[in-house]
């Protein structure tokens, strides 16, 4: 049977059609009817179907038959990019195969997120797996690529050295060569992978790896390229710690940048040298290695370190560079490193962001070095700031360790007359100080006093007082003693008891001028006492001998006497500095003073004014931290006086606040000594009197029976405890501290009186340290408001008032 050709079928329509209704396979699909191979059966089913032709279904077929040619379409593409991926590879075209790897990145995304290609998605999972595990593994290639030619082509940096190639070549597998120039290869890496200048682990290079193993690889290599290669880091962070090392110099040659260590051994004159070549080495290899943009990232990283560090070497060797036989060339040398430095902050730029305000490296100019180098006054304070430098060295080294015998306390034998004082500027102040508190603004009582007293043996007299005041021995082993064997009186005859504290009768006078005229009709000896230091004046005073020999060896004409005082007032700070924290907290912390005090008089010649000022501050810094402990005390008893008058508790006053104030305070301002230790000696009891107690009380609203009686007992206490016998003997703080325990005794004894009693003080003249407003206050605080009260005051503003008019 001969087929018919295809145009006889298309030619003739209505057997086409016949043809096709007669296909037994289209019958079978739209029936679902099977042949058994029995052709009798057969014909029976075709019988019985309907012959009509399904489109839908031959519609449907071609679809999917489009569908799946497509698909193949769009993996060929796949395969296509892959195949293009590798030529490039192979050719060291990393550029291309960037966009070729970026191009494939978006055929297929990732296996979770694959919406860019549907004909991909469409795969079954092992097939689109694999393609993805594969392009992965094409990141990791290219990435490793790229890491290979930067740290092992262009650079090759060891613990070592520092090697850099400008250009490279390389060979493909087909045996092609192909050069590569760092500039744009490095740009191109620069704009391709790090476009923020940042590592981005959102970038697609990274975050499209599904594979962690790949994905922390190709990340940490990148990682490296950027900092290290990039930012240069790593070459940065290796000179900068050989400059910082001892022993260690740099070679250059063929573009490396060799480390080496060199000899311990070496001579002064060897070790200028090697240091000024190993500088001139490392500007060679920034100069003529180094493309400018990456030269200018390692001087904003070593810039100022490499001329920090030549300047302190011209600094600290300019004796040595000015004074040898290769003087001429170590001069020129270091002029011409300083010059080229000079050149390269001129022509420094950044056009890169994340380098920008590293350091302020274009602001060099050099001129230190050039004025060290042509200047001979710089370079004779150079040699005294050399000499300032050791003395300050070899005193820290000493007083390092706290066990040395510098820190042993050792017995001074001290003219006990001695004035020497820290502060004597300020001893006009006490006076003023104490005044203030006990100011008597209307009611001057003492002037006819003080002017009887200033001329009872007229003016040669008062000299001859003045003398026998500045001989008082103070006696302070004595002093203390009697302090802590006194007992505190509580017993019942509180009145009697604050008369014999402070009473002096007609006998006590009499004594007391017999003995200043035997004093003054006589030549008295120097009394001596001893005074506790430890061997820090041995210490500054050798150190300052020797500062000052070196002054002197230099020549005073060569050096400006402002720069001296300046370099002396450096080496007293930082002796101060080195040995106050050890006193400070201590017990022993008053030692430190007398240490100060006995280092500006032994070197009277010369004006220690910073160890005067620092010591001074030191002094009241402690002072004034304890005295807040004080007043906190202080402050604890009155309270607890008030909350419970009816059962007073003085545990605070006589286990914390006396003993404080004995060991703490009034002791080691006695075992300083000398006219400051009494002056601090009386504006801390002015301080505690008038400040912490008076002024507190003052402050409450009413005083009541019971509590003044415990305030009395409270005065008396504080009192007896606080007697500073040098005081009372000295002429320059007699008559205040006198007062002050004067009146503080008067508020104790009138506290517990009645309103009639303390107006009979009033009428005979015990309140002539009080002014009006003073006494009004008390009243106001002890008494209720009454008639009596009241004509009480209006007395009190009577009589004084009289005798402001008179």
């Amino acid at each position: 049977m001969s087929i018919p050709s295809l145009e006889a079928l298309l030619s003739n329509k209505d057997e086409l059609i016949s043809s096709i209704k007669d296909d037994l396979l289209l019958l079978q699909n739209k029936n679902n009817i099977t042949t058994t191979g029995n052709d009798a059966e057969d014909d029976l089913n075709v019988s019985k179907m309907d012959k009509t032709p399904d489109v839908n279904t031959i519609l449907t077929k071609e679809t999917q038959l489009a569908t799946e040619l497509h698909d193949l379409q769009q993996l060929k593409t796949i395969s296509s990019l892959i195949m293009e991926f590798k030529t490039n590879f192979e050719l060291f075209e990393l550029e291309n195969c960037f966009y070729s790897l970026q191009s494939l990145r978006k055929q297929i995304g990732t296996i979770t997120i694959n919406n860019n290609n549907p004909s991909f998605a469409r795969q079954n999972y092992h097939f689109q797996r694999s393609v993805i595990v594969y392009i992965d593994s094409l990141h990791l290639d290219l990435i490793s690529r790229i890491f290979e030619i930067i740290t092992l082509k262009f650079w090759n940096i060891t613990s070592e050295s520092i090697s850099f190639n400008p250009k490279l070549n390389v060979q493909t597998t087909d045996g092609l060569d192909v050069e590569i120039a760092y500039d744009s290869f490095i740009s191109s890496i620069k704009n391709l992978y790090f476009p923020n200048d940042i590592i981005d682990s959102e970038f697609w290079i990274i975050s499209n790896v599904e594979l962690n193993d790949l994905h922390e690889s190709i990340r940490n290599k990148l990682q490296t390229i950027f900092k290290d290669y990039i930012n240069l880091d790593g070459v940065s962070a290796m000179i900068k710690n050989a400059i910082f090392t001892n022993n260690k110099q740099f070679k250059y040659a063929n573009n490396k940048l060799s480390i080496i260590s060199s000899l311990t051994s070496m001579n002064q004159t060897d070790f200028l040298t090697t240091t000024i070549e190993s500088f001139q080495n490392i500007i060679t290899f920034l100069n003529e290695t180094l493309p400018l943009q990456d030269r200018n990232i390692l001087l904003s990283k070593l810039g100022n370190t490499i001329t920090t560090e030549l300047l302190k070497f011209v600094k600290v060797n300019i004796s040595k560079i000015l004074n040898n036989e290769n003087s001429n060339l170590m001069k020129d040398q270091t002029l011409k490193i300083n010059t080229e430095l000079i050149t390269f902050a001129k022509h420094f730029t950044l056009s890169s962001s994340s380098h920008s305000g590293l350091n302020n490296f274009k602001n060099y100019d050099g001129q230190q070095i050039i004025e060290l180098l042509n200047n001979n006054r710089i370079y004779y304070n150079l040699l005294l700031d050399n000499s300032l430098y050791d003395q300050i060295k070899q005193m820290r080294i000493k007083l390092a360790n706290d066990t040395d015998p510098i820190w042993d306390i050792i017995q001074l034998h001290h003219n006990a007359q001695d004035k020497t004082s820290l502060s004597e500027d300020k001893t006009n102040t006490v006076k003023n100080n104490i005044d203030n508190d006990n100011n008597d603004d209307d009611w001057n009582w003492n002037e006819e006093e003080e002017e009887t007293t200033h001329n009872v043996d007229g003016d040669e007299g008062d000299e001859d007082v003045d003398a026998w005041g500045d001989e008082i021995d103070l006696e302070l082993d004595a002093e203390n003693e009697s302090l802590n064997k006194k007992p505190l009186n509580h017993g019942e005859n509180d009145a009697a008891s604050w008369n014999e504290a402070w009473d002096i009768g007609e006998d006590d006078i009499n004594i007391n001028n017999e003995t200043n005229t035997r004093r003054r009709s006589s030549t008295q000896p120097k009394v001596v006492s001893n005074i506790a230091i430890t061997n820090l004046p041995e210490l500054f005073s050798g150190t300052l001998k020797n500062f000052n020999t070196s002054y002197k060896e230099i020549g005073e004409n060569n050096i400006d006497k402002e720069s001296y005082n300046h370099k002396l007032n450096v080496l007293q700070t930082a002796f101060i500095s080195m040995t106050m924290p050890h006193f400070q907290n201590a017990n022993n912390w008053w030692v430190f003073y007398n240490d100060m005090k006995i280092i500006i008089k032994d070197n009277e010649e010369i004006p220690l004014t910073r160890i005067q000022e620092l010591s001074y501050s030191y002094l009241e810094t402690e002072l004034n931290l304890k005295k807040k402990h004080v007043s906190k005390l202080v402050e604890r008893q009155l309270q607890s006086l008030k909350r419970n008058e009816n059962n007073p508790n003085w545990y605070i006053t006589e286990d914390e606040l006396l003993p404080y104030i004995k060991s703490e305070i009034i002791g080691p301002l006695q075992n300083i000594n000398g006219i400051d230790s009494q002056e601090r000696s009386l504006l801390f009891l002015n301080f505690l009197y008038n400040h912490c107690i008076i002024n507190s009380i003052l402050k409450w609203e009413m005083i009541s029976d019971k509590n003044s009686e415990h305030l009395s007992h409270f005065f008396q206490i504080i009192l007896n405890e606080t007697h500073v016998d040098s005081l009372e003997h000295l002429h320059s703080t007699s008559k205040n501290y006198k007062e002050l325990r004067e009146k503080f005794k008067i508020i104790g004894n009138f506290l517990p009186l009645h309103m009639k009693e303390i107006m009979e003080m009033f009428y005979d003249g015990d309140f002539y340290l009080f002014s009006t407003e003073e006494i009004i206050e008390w009243l106001k605080l002890l008494f209720a408001d009454t008639p009596v009260r009241k004509n009480a005051i209006d007395d009190i503003n009577e009589i004084r008032g009289a005798a402001l008019e008179n």
